[in-house]
């Protein structure tokens, strides 16, 4: 069935939390955990104690946009910073004048 993914596996208690159980979008997130330095010990398949770290990246860049007094509202927020970040990095967006 397929069903067995990370995506599917967090996508709903992400939604029906408010984000307080982070969404695996897992590119995005090994690229956030490699700068942050967090081992996520990432693989495909889902596994309770990957999850944890992602819940460990998720409150480490809460706790980091709360020091620069942006305040997140939840992690929803949080969410959509770490795919932005990811995005601009990889060069996606670009400035427009």
């Amino acid at each position: 069935m397929g069903a067995n993914k990370w995506t599917i596996a967090t996508y709903f208690q992400f939604l029906a939390s408010d984000g307080k159980r982070m969404f695996m979008k897992p590119s995005a997130m090994r690229s956030m955990a490699d700068s942050l330095k967090i081992v996520l010990n990432y693989k495909a398949q889902p596994n309770w104690l990957r999850y944890l770290k992602l819940q460990e990246l998720a409150n480490r860049v809460d706790l980091e946009l709360r020091s620069r007094n942006l305040n997140p509202r939840s992690g929803v927020d949080v969410q959509g910073f770490i795919w932005t970040s990811i995005q601009i990095e990889k060069g996606n967006y670009q400035k427009t004048e």
